[in-house]
């Protein structure tokens, strides 16, 4: 009975420092292991969605990767999130525009902005990570202007980051993420889901299904080399959000 204990003991501890290795491995270095680096340019990309929030159309989405520039001594993808409200949301003055410095060895966002207005406020907030400490540096300008600081293991901020990076992951080998955002620090795994047949506005597709646990969303990925993200749901604060290619140009 003795033996069982203390085979079950060994067990356990070689399962914690697993994960303990696993959770403070580099960021760079955690993420190149699961990184399925694309073998062309994404320069030229664009990708513009119909996009609903509980049901409701609220307008398009486009995602565009419009350059590659240096930032941190690491090249980057500059790729812009821009939001087209519709009549509805235009009326109470929403808008959301964000930027991506997505590193071009891991798809791991070095730095982040976004512009965003509603009813009668609006700001603009920006994100670095600070790779020498591993921590976030976040700046809101808005009609309080404030900063702070934040330890991170991974330096994805917000659920459109983790998107973009669950579009070439590996997926099979079930990674941990860690994700900061306005309410703290939220530890989600990308699972590999049934591979599915879907249609959208841009036509039908075979698809690979990521899974964001726990049930935070599902991204189809087309299953050719360009891994196109087709169809995006995602579980957010305001509602369920549902994001359909309407057109893909490169």
């Amino acid at each position: 009975m003795l033996k069982g204990r203390r085979t079950l003991l060994l067990v356990v501890l070689f399962l914690l420092t697993l994960i303990t290795q696993t959770l403070s491995a580099a960021p760079f270095e955690k993420a190149q292991e699961i990184y399925l680096k694309p073998g062309f340019d994404l320069v030229g990309e664009k990708l513009e969605y119909a996009t609903s929030l509980r049901g409701l159309p609220v307008g398009r989405q486009v995602v565009e990767f419009e350059s590659r520039t240096t930032y941190m001594g690491r090249e980057v993808y500059v790729v812009s999130f821009k939001g087209y409200p519709n009549l509805v949301l235009k009326a109470v003055n929403y808008s959301n525009n964000e930027v991506f410095y997505l590193d071009t060895e891991t798809f791991l966002p070095l730095y982040t902005s976004r512009t965003y207005s509603a009813g009668f406020s609006s700001g603009f907030m920006e994100s670095f990570f600070l790779a020498d400490s591993s921590e976030i540096k976040v700046q809101v300008t808005e009609s309080e202007p404030r900063s702070f600081t934040a330890k991170v293991e991974d330096p994805f901020h917000g659920e459109t980051t983790l998107v973009l990076f669950a579009r070439f992951a590996d997926v099979s080998k079930y990674p941990v993420i860690d994700v900061f955002s306005g309410v703290g620090t939220q530890y989600l795994q990308l699972l590999p889901g049934k591979d599915e047949k879907v249609t959208v506005p841009a036509g039908t597709f075979d698809t690979e299904v990521v899974l964001i646990s726990p049930e935070i969303g599902k991204v189809w990925v087309s299953k050719d080399r360009y891994r196109i993200p087709v169809k995006i749901v995602l579980d957010t604060n305001a509602g369920l959000l549902e994001m359909n290619l309407i057109s893909e140009t490169r």
